[in-house]
């Protein structure tokens, strides 16, 4: 149309097929904390990226992309301005899926446990004499931190973990109902899990605790914060709640005296 080769688009015509959205399923906040314990013991890297991905809301790419250099433990601070992809067996470091960066702030404990990683790693290195390259990866299973863990084996391991916490829970819940599965731990908010969700985790629980939504997209990358709301809307009922008392409140002091105001 453009070139004026033709006089209108087919695709004008053309209906889309409509977008079906499940609902998400997020962990709770003890829940994470039971994944990261238990990863702790087996895999300290998934440990890591658990931890990371519940309190930046980073994408999983952006995480196993994450080098030392671009973590700052004295602000705490963090930058995130790349992604890594596999295609055909191969790594690749490009930009992020919004093609910005951001910096975003990183709280006490994701701080300590960074230090812990960090210690960790230098520790690794030493036994296995392979010294650290100039900028490690922060999450990588060489001992020189050359390179970085693929994000498909984090979630590979974050799936295998929570089918390791399911086993007791679907165990615990058949003691009062026999003939649950797995559809009904789905039902109650527990397991299984995506590595995905520890994302979702970190928005509805900001927006949940009234963050303005404008510093919860640009935390978490979403190139508009209509965006953000129209993904995360569910995690709004709370925030409706207060609202609802606010504009109750305002209309019964509208119908007080003078004098019942300044009791």
């Amino acid at each position: 149309m453009k070139w004026g080769w033709i006089n209108s688009s087919p695709t004008d015509r053309v209906t889309p097929p409509k977008v079906v959205r499940t609902d998400m399923h997020v962990p709770t906040p003890a829940q994470l904390l039971s994944l990261v314990k238990a990863a702790e013991a087996t895999n300290p890297v998934l440990a890591t990226a658990i931890f990371l991905a519940a309190l930046t809301g980073a994408r999983r790419g952006e995480i196993a992309a994450l080098r030392w250099s671009d973590i700052d433990l004295v602000k705490g601070r963090v930058r995130i301005a790349r992604s890594l992809t596999v295609s055909q067996g191969e790594q690749h470091v490009g930009p992020t899926k919004s093609r910005q960066s951001r910096d975003i702030a990183l709280d006490a404990f994701c701080i300590e446990n960074l230090k812990q990683r960090s210690d960790a790693m230098a520790d690794q290195s030493e036994r296995a004499e392979s010294p650290l390259v100039a900028d490690p990866y922060v999450l990588s299973y060489n001992a020189d931190g050359a390179l970085p863990v693929n994000p498909d084996t984090l979630s590979h391991g974050f799936t295998k973990l929570c089918a390791a916490m399911e086993r007791p829970a679907l165990k615990k819940l058949r003691q009062t109902q026999p003939r649950a599965t797995r559809g009904d731990l789905v039902a109650r908010q527990q397991w299984p899990f995506r590595f995905h969700d520890l994302r979702h985790f970190s928005v509805t629980t900001l927006i949940g605790a009234g963050v303005d939504v404008r510093t919860v997209a640009d935390r978490h990358g979403h190139a508009r914060a209509t965006m953000t709301l129209d993904r995360y809307a569910h995690a709004l009922p709370e925030r409706d709640r207060a609202a609802a008392e606010i504009l109750g409140e305002v209309f019964l002091s509208a119908g007080k005296s003078p004098n019942e105001g300044q009791k």
